[in-house]
């Protein structure tokens, strides 16, 4: 059978008053049921499982005990869509029995294990409250859970509310989670219990995450690319949210950004038409600004004041910026947490899934209803030609309009990577390579050019401003002379962008 659910954390706070308001009283809403569950999560010394995608896990309902197996959850999205393969076990042992496990799954889950049977890894207790809600057009349980998470002498606790579709189509699940988001404040997630507790017992750390590449049949249209393409972007932004809010992980910022530009990018090229996602990208827009103002100082630390701390310099006193980007930093990262905090954010998640969502049950109408390969070409070649008329003067070109062109070269690497599937070309590679060594030099280029902007807004305490122009000016002198030989290499690689041949073309 199939899984397919959204996950939703609470805090204290909501998590007594989703009951009291949000259940109460609703005539669509069955008998809330109540249950202690405690699972084990088993997997094998090297934990072979967990990488293959599979988890496996003995559970006590009562005087029952259950054995599941999950697959790696399948596509990009906000819902958790996998494969499920539950039996009963005999309650002597306690222990996973892979006897029961039907064939097309036994061998592969056996091969893993090899000789060594799975021991367990860690376990979840928690007090469950279910209940099963009818809609127009679904059937959702609702199970709200309250407990932890053990791993060792570990603990993690936990609360969160699981809307697992049981009939009907996953925009329900979407359209109800929004509902309840007027009544209590939520967190989505894309975290499963088990990987929180593989975490929690291997003491990892949690991982910002890049985009996974894009996969489209050559026969889809261009609804399909932009629902793959929003699916891609919406999974992004979320998966990069533990790395801020838990981890202060800057690459977290960096990738939730990257994620927001691609949403904004799609829109802007096949999804112009609706309302709705114009609405979106403009949100878009403000979080990667809350965003922006964090990232800022993150590369003016570690790409220009971290080269210039590491001369070992006599008669520069760096001491007045480090400790104002210090204070700078911490006020833009709480800025980013509180943003990210609001209930505000998790409806922009939701109501981007609601249309994406339409979007794949819309068919292939329309103008979306076009070949994707056809419509692809014609954008590309467009933000292609944009890119190029703005740097046929390169040499010449000011700060302002290397940093225009930038992103410009981005909008036309984001769109290359969605149809790049679609082409089934030599050509494509290359031209790709050539685009992001030459946007990445673009970008090292805007990095010297934003410090003064960022040295001139730093909180510098009055006693200190003459020492601190004093540095900023060593900074910015070190950085400009590296730029001279940096803005040649960024000439050369734009020449050889351009005689790229267009992978879409011919």
């Amino acid at each position: 059978m199939r899984e397919i659910e959204l996950k939703l954390l609470l805090d204290t706070r909501a998590l007594a008053r989703l009951p009291k308001t949000a259940w109460a009283g609703r005539s669509n809403l069955a008998e809330v049921k109540r249950k202690r569950l405690r699972s084990t999560y088993f997997d094998t010394p090297d934990l072979a499982l967990k990488a293959a995608g599979f988890t496996l896990r003995v559970r006590e309902a009562g005087r029952d005990l259950l054995q599941t197996v999950k697959a790696k959850p399948r596509g990009t999205g906000l819902a958790l869509d996998r494969a499920e393969y539950e039996s009963p076990v005999g309650a002597a042992a306690a222990l996973p029995d892979l006897g029961l496990l039907p064939e097309e799954v036994a061998g592969t889950i056996e091969k893993l294990c090899g000789a060594t049977p799975p021991r367990p890894v860690f376990t979840t207790d928690i007090r469950r409250r279910t209940a099963d809600l009818k809609t127009p057009d679904a059937l959702i349980e609702l199970a709200l859970d309250e407990g932890a998470i053990l791993a060792d002498t570990q603990k993690e606790p936990l609360r969160e509310l699981e809307l697992e579709l049981k009939e009907g189509a996953p925009l329900a699940l979407y359209r109800e989670a929004l509902r309840l988001l007027e009544e209590v404040s939520l967190r989505l997630s894309l975290r499963s219990k088990a990987e929180r507790g593989f975490r929690l017992s291997s003491g990892g750390a949690i991982s910002p995450v890049k985009a996974a590449p894009i996969e489209l049949e050559a026969t889809a249209t261009a609804g399909e690319a932009l629902e793959a393409a929003l699916s891609s972007a919406l999974s992004q932004i979320l998966a990069n949210e533990p790395a801020i809010m838990e981890a202060g992980d800057p690459e977290g910022i960096h990738q939730m950004r990257v994620g927001l530009r691609r949403l904004r990018a799609m829109v802007g090229l096949l999804g112009d038409h609706s309302e709705e996602l114009n609405k979106l990208s403009s949100k878009a827009k403000e979080y990667a600004g809350i965003l922006g103002e964090a990232r800022d100082l993150d590369v003016f630390e570690e790409e220009i004041l971290s080269p210039v701390a590491a001369l070992d310099l006599l008669d520069v006193d760096l001491a007045p910026i480090v400790s104002a980007l210090k204070r700078a930093r911490k006020a833009a990262w709480t800025h980013v947490r509180a943003a990210l905090s609001e209930p505000e954010f998790t409806k922009f998640l939701l109501t981007l899934a609601c249309e994406i969502e339409a979007l794949r049950e819309a068919g292939k109408g329309g103008d979306l209803g076009a070949a994707a390969r056809e419509a692809g070409a014609a954008r590309l070649e467009k933000a292609a030609a944009r890119a190029g008329k703005l740097g046929r003067k390169f040499a010449a070109l000011p700060p302002p309009a290397r940093h225009e062109l930038r992103k410009r070269l981005k909008k036309l690497r984001y769109a290359a990577q969605v149809f790049e599937p679609l082409f089934k070309s030599g050509k494509t590679a290359p031209y790709l390579t050539h685009l992001g060594a030459l946007q990445d030099s673009l970008g090292a280029l805007n990095d010297v050019a934003a410090a003064e902007e960022t040295l001139a807004r730093l909180p510098v305490a009055a006693q200190h401003r003459t020492a601190a122009a004093k540095a900023g000016g060593f900074i910015l002198g070190y950085h400009g002379r590296r730029a001279e030989q940096d803005l040649k290499a960024a000439e050369k690689l734009w020449k050889k962008f351009e005689k790229a041949p267009r992978f879409w073309q011919g």
